[in-house]
């Protein structure tokens, strides 16, 4: 059984992150029940950028566990090479040039087709929130995005799927690249499939991208992490903090 399991492991970790943004969502919504009498699933959806930086702290205990495991340590995979900063800093933000675009036009792109008008996905996810639960995002949402995502599914799992027997390094990257992707749709769950269809693809094409960049130049990590880290405090800062529960 134990063969099984660590021959299975990357395979089972795979939708990992998207069951335990749905089970942070369930949480959050049951919290809102007991405690303010809201019933409305939909309320829950606006507290995403909490439950998902609850999510980040089971994972990021789950990769020290596992990078442990085999002896090794998780926050290596953050340290920078001093030999080749130069090249590496270079090449990340000529990388930019590609990787800026991907990371946005999808997302506009998508809402006009599905929606007609980019702004009219922001109602069904970004909610008002309690001062505290702002604060709490501001501080762990970023980080946790930043210290968790990306490496779970490219340096974590990406490595263990291309030791898998039949399975091509291409294949590899599509696949781990598409649940990083679908990961999005229980971050959060909203029960229309416009939304749904939206959450899925958006980012797709960028995951693609980086998970191209990781495979050929491992040591990029830590500047996508950081880039990362302020995308997502970029958006607590436009979409939150002026959603805040007066």
């Amino acid at each position: 059984m134990k063969t099984f399991t660590k021959r299975n492991q990357a395979w089972l970790i795979l939708p990992v992150r998207t069951l335990l943004f749905l089970a942070a969502q369930v949480l959050i919504a049951l919290l809102l029940l007991l405690f303010a009498g809201v019933s409305d699933w939909q309320v829950s959806a606006g507290w995403w950028p909490v439950g998902v930086a609850l999510a980040d702290i089971v994972c990021l205990y789950l990769l020290i566990h596992w990078y442990r495991q085999e002896g090794k340590k998780f926050f290596s995979e953050f340290r920078l090479n001093r030999k080749t900063f130069w090249k590496d800093l270079l090449v990340m933000l000529l990388s930019l040039v590609i990787g800026g675009p991907l990371s946005v036009m999808p997302n506009i792109l998508l809402s006009n087709w599905l929606f007609g008008d980019p702004e009219a996905t922001l109602p069904l996810f970004v909610g008002i929130l309690p001062l505290w639960a702002v604060v709490v995002a501001l501080i762990l949402f970023p980080l946790g995005q930043a210290l968790t995502e990306i490496p779970m599914y490219m340096r974590y799992i990406l490595p263990r799927l291309e030791a898998q027997p039949g399975l091509k390094p291409w294949m590899a990257v599509g696949l781990v690249s598409l649940f990083l992707s679908l990961q999005h749709i229980t971050a959060p769950l909203v029960f229309d499939i416009r939304f749904i269809l939206w959450r899925a693809l958006m980012y797709l094409p960028f995951a693609l991208y980086v998970g191209i960049l990781i495979r050929w130049r491992p040591r990029l990590l830590p500047f996508i992490a950081t880039i990362h880290w302020m995308m997502n405090l970029s958006f607590v800062f436009m979409y939150l903090i002026p959603n805040i529960a007066r």
